[in-house]
């Protein structure tokens, strides 16, 4: 059976004019229903609802207005044609105005009416797709991720569920209100404008990043697009467009800190070369001068001037580990002995405390893979910090445990705990709450950086009852102190010179070469060099026992300067004569270049008792050899 093409009511008490079109309509795919009457009409319209309805005006108990007036109230997408016989132009305007769609005079042409009824269809047809349209985009705006919001002037009319949960607050609370009152006020001038440009048609779209200001007073960073719409009662209308830009502000952020960390640490590379070259002959004098009888001012000066530049170099030692690139030398290593060797070393600086300190070590605790040296600084830089902040009688405990296949080690003081807006930058780079001059603020950040580089994790937890560092390193099995294999030694067909030794010092710093001359003349014969270049001239006019070499030198570096001397003279290289002394290790050139050589070094700034005892060694090697 072919479908309907709709339900229609004809309310005439002309009875056979109305079994006529019932006729012609059924035959052309219409549902008809006839009635005589308004009360009749009313209740049929009551039961059930029906396309279109055709009624005449006057009736014998009631007017056809009564009709128009029902369905305008009660069944608005019914559409209404009026049918009169009184062919005036106030019936007609007073049945447009009672809610009909269209009237007929009669008596009509039946082309003419079937014009009517289908023109009534086709609008009612486009109603309904307009309907659907808007339910399906008032769906859509609803379940958008972005803010959308309508203005009459400045008002709100609109607010999607988005919008609302930006604003914090439901669209009733929103509605007949200001959008400025949810504008941060540093960005409501910068909207005003671009307010102003598109209610003047100046432009269709704007597009911007304004700061927006919820009900509770909290603030989101949002992406805004404005554009305009048909204008309303209230004003000018614009539709906004907002999406939370808040986290790709902070990724940003983050971004632009990491570089900023990044040229940092190529920086305090060059800066610590440079430190190191100064605090060499300050150590190293200081050091000489302590070995002499001196009066008890002098001495206590001297003692003030070494430990002084101890401090210097334990912050460039800092910086260098902050900003290093090289991974950690790695082997065995029993957790409750890093611990003991720890508490010791902290526990002897801070002698003058009566703090208790009592470990709690788990015994048949597995090991860890790790660097000692840099675990252990981790373990007494938070012992550190803990013996500072509960001060005299005080409490510290260190518990060593496992679980989950890790080795946990729990550092807990009970001092004032740290407060929460602390505890979000208590790893961060160069914070610190100690006064002035008392902290570099990279302590635990360095020590966030080892455990992460041990695949570990370190957390705290804090309150009233103190503050509790937790460490947690995966497991290893097998027994602690394993060691990679020993570089072989390369023997040289050479041999040391008899009499006197003979070295040859080359670097550029002045100082540092007014040092080693001093140093070294006691037991060697000594030359100078400012570059690689000058050195190879000096040794192409005599020969050396040593070579003692900076690595970051003008016009030819201790690296370049090696590689010419495995080509012209590669005895010295193969029976280890070549000593290094440098400010910076970690850069991925001087990394490669010592990995590779496996060349002798010293980091600066050394002690003299340290250059000494190192070339005795080489020197009793090559006799040995």
């Amino acid at each position: 059976m072919e479908d309907l093409k709709g339900k229609i009511l004809i309310a005439d008490d002309e009875k056979g004019m109305c079994d006529s079109l019932a006729v012609l309509l059924g035959r052309m795919g219409y549902e008809v229903a006839v009635t005589g009457g308004v009360k009749a009409a009313l209740s049929m319209l009551g039961m059930e609802f029906y396309d279109l309805v055709v009624t005449d005006i006057v009736f014998p108990d009631g007017e056809g207005y009564e009709l128009m007036d029902f369905c305008r109230k009660f069944c608005p997408k019914t559409k209404v044609i009026a049918m009169t016989g009184q062919a005036s132009m106030d019936s007609a305007i007073k049945a447009l105005r009672a809610g009909a769609h269209d009237y007929v005079i009669k008596p009509f042409d039946f082309d003419l009416f079937m014009h009517v009824i289908e023109r009534a269809f086709q609008q009612q047809r486009m109603e309904e797709y307009k309907d659907l349209a808007e339910d399906r985009y008032r769906a859509l705006v609803e379940e958008l991720d972005d803010g959308y919001l309508v203005l009459e002037g400045e008002d709100i009319v609109y607010a999607n569920r988005t919008m609302c949960r930006f604003l914090e607050c439901d669209f009733p609370g929103l509605a007949g209100h200001s959008f400025y009152e949810f504008v941060d006020p540093a960005s409501c001038n910068k909207l005003k404008r671009h307010m102003d440009f598109i209610r003047k048609g100046k432009r269709f779209q704007v597009s911007d990043e304004i700061m927006l200001r919820s009900s509770s007073g909290r603030t989101l960073a949002a992406e805004v697009k404005l554009s305009n719409t048909i204008p309303g009662k209230g004003g000018p209308g614009t539709v906004i467009m907002c999406r939370d830009v808040s986290d790709r502000k902070s990724l940003w952020d983050k971004l632009v800190k990491t570089e900023k960390l990044a040229l940092m640490g190529e920086m305090i590379a060059g800066i610590a070369h440079e430190l190191n070259n100064k605090l060499t002959p300050i150590l190293a004098y200081t050091e000489l001068m302590g070995r002499k009888d001196l009066s008890g001012d002098v001495r206590r000066c001297v003692n003030a001037v070494y430990s002084s530049a101890i401090g210097a170099k334990n912050i460039v030692d800092s910086l260098l580990l902050f900003s290093r690139q090289q991974k950690p030398e790695k082997s065995l290593c029993d957790v409750n002995e890093m611990v003991r060797m720890s508490a010791d070393l902290v526990s002897s600086s801070f002698g003058g405390m009566a703090v208790k300190l009592e470990l709690k070590l788990y015994e048949g605790l597995p090991c860890i893979l790790a660097d000692r040296y840099q675990v252990e600084q981790v373990l007494v830089n938070i012992l550190k910090n803990a013996y500072e902040v509960v001060g005299d009688q005080g409490e510290i405990c260190v518990e060593t445990s496992r679980a989950d296949g890790d080795v946990t080690i729990s550092i807990t003081d009970n001092g004032p705990g740290i407060p929460s807006h602390v505890q979000k930058r208590i790893f961060d780079p160069f914070f610190t709450t100690k006064e002035e001059g008392k902290g570099t603020g990279l302590g635990l950040s360095i020590c966030l950086g080892i455990i992460k580089e041990h695949d570990g994790q370190i957390d705290l937890s804090t309150g009233d009852w103190g503050t509790t560092f937790r460490i947690r390193l995966p497991a290893r099995s097998g027994s602690p102190g394993m060691k990679r294999p020993a570089r072989r030694e390369a023997r040289s067909s050479g041999s040391i010179v008899k009499g006197r030794p003979c070295v040859l010092i080359v670097d550029d710093e002045q100082e540092i070469v007014a040092l080693l001359e001093e140093v070294l003349s006691a037991r060697y014969d000594v030359s100078v060099a400012r570059n690689g270049k000058e050195a190879l001239e000096r040794l192409s006019q005599k020969g050396f026992d040593f070579v003692v070499s900076d690595i970051r030198m003008p016009v030819m570096d201790g690296i370049e300067f090696y590689r010419q001397l495995q080509q012209r003279y590669p005895h010295y290289c193969e029976g280890r004569r070549v000593v290094y002394i440098t400010g910076v290790t970690f850069d991925a050139p001087t990394q490669s270049f010592l990995s590779e050589t496996g060349v002798p070094c010293l980091q600066k700034p050394f002690k003299v008792k340290e250059l000494l005892e190192l070339l005795d060694r080489l020197s009793r090697k090559e006799r040995a050899a």
